[in-house]
């Protein structure tokens, strides 16, 4: 269809070996379907990269330079906490951690085997196509629904403020008030739109309702609302990021 936009899933791959990143990206290639490849070589590479842009896939020796890479990917979870985990590695005793504290989507073993690698990446790049025609689905949404105290509430998704993280309880602040659910950011991000941003663990905030910003701490920031005397919390690795989504939202 003419001036129909192409998804392509944005995939960095993490290794020291630039062989071996050469390899990984000649069978994407093979698979002749949308995507765009990014090759990162140290930690540091890394997290540059994921400050910059936004990534659907990450996939990764579990050890480089001797050292385990299950804490970085962490950090990229962090960021990106629905990004989909790949370990392409000649090392089998990680598999437990790899699944249990970095939710892999596969862990493959060296020497790669292409057909098992590229069956694994075609799945893969199948549902971010399908998750984000989900999302373009529910982006019509105009409601979020939630239950607590036998009670059902219907909260207008353009009144909400930021939802904040307390226990087992998700509070979620809106310009009439605030409301209180047993629930996970993660799951209510998932029924949000595109205007939510993790600022932090334990916040979600909707990037429409921002009047401005506190960069004083150092561990954190503090996000304002309009007329409304409570702040969200800014975690440092999240900054850069926010401001630059603050930023085109500014330009709106």
């Amino acid at each position: 269809m003419e001036g129909e936009i192409i998804l392509k899933p944005n995939i960095l791959i993490y290794n020291d070996n630039h062989l071996q990143r050469q390899n990984l990206i000649d069978f994407l290639r093979e698979l002749d379907m949308p995507m765009e490849i990014c090759e990162a070589e140290n930690e540091e590479n890394v997290l540059k990269k994921i400050k910059e842009q936004k990534f659907d896939v990450i996939i990764a020796d579990i050890i480089i330079k001797e050292e385990l890479t299950i804490d970085l990917i962490k950090k990229v979870k962090e960021t990106y906490p629905f990004i989909y985990v790949v370990f392409v590695t000649a090392y089998k005793d990680f598999i437990m951690e790899a699944v249990s504290e970095c939710h892999c989507y596969d862990y493959i073993s060296k020497p790669v085997n292409k057909e098992r690698f590229q069956g694994t990446m075609k799945l893969i790049l199948k549902r971010i196509l399908e998750e984000s025609n989900l999302h373009k689905e529910e982006a019509n949404q105009k409601n979020l629904v939630i239950n607590y105290n036998n009670q059902s509430f219907i909260i207008p998704i353009d009144k909400i403020l930021f939802i904040e993280q307390c226990g087992y309880l998700s509070i979620i602040h809106t310009v009439d008030g605030t409301y209180r659910c047993v629930s996970t950011l993660i799951r209510l991000y998932n029924e949000l739109n595109e205007d939510f941003f993790l600022t932090h663990k334990s916040f979600l905030v909707n990037m429409k309702k921002v009047s401005h910003v506190s960069y004083n701490r150092r561990t954190s920031g503090d996000i304002f609302f309009e007329n409304y005397d409570k702040t969200a919390l800014l975690s440092v690795r999240k900054k850069s990021e926010f401001k630059k989504i603050l930023l085109n939202y500014n330009k709106q």
